[in-house]
């Protein structure tokens, strides 16, 4: 079927915009026409209006057009599904997240309503939940740029296996009950458990990540595979207390795992309450001695009843103590571990919480790992770096013996071998786009000529070899 192709003016008409804004977009690099006329016109076709759609609907989102031109400069008709699911999933999140502020909105009203005063704590929480629309964006990049980088590993590399099933086969669950991912991403560790199922079943598994995006991801495609199988929460490692995060979510009984620890909860419930006593009755007492009320002997039972309650609250230390210090039998940090800015103090917090015999499991990778990507980009434009910080000078295959033996005096790496043979200058390019670094801004206007660049490099035998060097640390307490 032939092309229709639309002058700048009547493509404009026929989507309801301007003809300036058709002209900034193409000037910004984002709306490109797809043909020029011998006499120099830009030319549109249908196609180009399911990229103006995205656009739009981006911008609307709350991206910027420097950020939309990243996300949308490799779009083609097959990928039409994908960016419609991806534009429902950010909708529903913005409608959620403008349900939230209405709800904020008219509480604050009723409450100055009734008070006829502002309440300063209820506006901060506005401010705080405006703001998180832009932290929705960010949790959404996150994971769509995961997903790209992770789907050029499944179809290019040459081992077979794949690393997630790899590293997975790496991990020892037998008698172990108590287990967190850290870092976990999308879930993707977990989507291809098979009859381990029914392994793992009856065990306490706890997924976390920073990003709530992530997490949701997680979450949504891993309950369809294997319901209640898994829990989820927030934890930012290195920043987070494990130790509370392990007494919140863990707790044994006898062989049984549940979510929390009611006789933890309890201790802690009845303790705010009785602190709050105090604090409430040392305020009647400055009170009362304000307003010189003269009742007999009020204070001396007030200060008793103080001391009463701090007994108490001492006999809940007490017993507090002698709870029983929950440990993690297993803890899995996939290609985490070197975003950690103190990586040895996050060991050492680590070491902690796991028990005798526990074991964690770090996987990284080396200073060679992907260096031909590297290669390829700055012969491309020198200015370009994929990431600020060489990740694997944090936490690698060449350093982590050094870091984890000053804890763990069982320490073991175990190998990934593999490589990508990548034939799809397309693809490649993708990856690319998704890493960390700055190379964005720099290919944002020069995409094609980026691309055709690698072409160039894969014409001449057929592919870019691309080496790997990843493996996984086991160390056990």
């Amino acid at each position: 079927m032939q092309k229709e192709y639309y002058t700048t003016g009547v493509f404009a008409k026929k989507a309801d915009v301007t003809i300036r804004t058709i002209r900034y977009y193409d000037k910004q690099g984002i709306l490109k026409p797809t043909h020029r006329s011998e006499a120099g016109y830009r030319l549109y076709t249908d196609e180009d209006f399911a990229k103006l759609q995205k656009i739009l609907a981006l911008k609307y989102l709350g991206f910027s057009l420097e950020e939309i031109g990243a996300m949308t400069l490799y779009d083609t008709p097959e990928t039409m599904k994908q960016s419609l699911d991806l534009q429902i999933r950010l909708i529903e999140k913005k409608r959620e997240h403008l349900e939230l502020v209405e709800s904020a909105l008219l509480h604050t009203k009723k409450v100055m309503e009734k008070t006829n005063e502002v309440n300063w704590e209820q506006m901060l929480k506005l401010i705080h939940l405006t703001n998180m629309e832009r932290d929705l964006v960010e949790q959404y990049k996150t994971s769509s740029n995961l997903n790209i980088r992770i789907e050029l590993h499944k179809k290019y590399s040459k081992n077979k296996q794949g690393w997630f099933p790899w590293l997975y086969s790496q991990i020892d669950f037998e008698d172990n009950e108590n287990i967190l991912e850290i870092g976990c991403g999308n879930g993707e560790l977990w989507k291809k458990l098979g009859n381990d199922y029914l392994r793992l079943k009856g065990k306490q598994i706890y997924l976390t990540d920073i990003s709530e995006g992530m997490l949701e991801d997680a979450k949504e495609g891993l309950e369809a595979l294997y319901p209640n199988l898994f829990s989820y929460a927030i934890l930012e490692v290195g920043k987070d207390e494990l130790k509370l995060f392990i007494e919140k979510y863990f707790v044994k009984k006898g062989n049984c795992l549940n979510n929390k620890s009611e006789t933890n909860e309890n201790i802690f419930n009845i303790e705010n309450k009785e602190k709050e006593k105090v604090e409430e009755i040392n305020r009647n007492i400055e009170d009362k001695a304000k307003e010189k009320v003269k009742e007999i002997n009020i204070e001396d039972k007030i200060k008793n009843k103080v001391e009463e309650i701090s007994v108490t609250i001492e006999n809940r230390e007490k017993d507090k103590k002698n709870i029983k210090q929950i440990t993690l039998d297993i803890i899995i940090a996939n290609h985490m571990l070197f975003y950690i800015k103190n990586v040895e103090e996050t060991l050492g917090e680590l070491y902690e919480v796991l028990r005798i015999g526990g074991t964690l499991y770090a996987s990284t990778y080396g200073e060679n790992h992907m260096k031909e990507i590297t290669e390829l980009v700055q012969e491309f434009d020198i200015r370009i770096k994929l990431t600020e910080v060489a990740l694997y000078k944090q936490f690698g295959l060449q350093n982590g013996k050094q870091l984890l033996s000053k804890y763990f005096s069982n320490v073991e790496l175990r190998m990934y071998e593999d490589e990508l043979i990548v034939n799809d200058a397309k693809a490649l390019a993708d990856y690319i786009l998704s890493c960390h670094g700055n190379q964005k801004e720099i290919l944002a206007n020069r995409y094609e000529e980026f691309t055709s660049f690698l072409e160039e490099k894969i014409q001449k035998l057929g592919y870019i070899r691309i080496t790997k060097e990843a493996g996984v640390w086991i160390a056990k307490k």
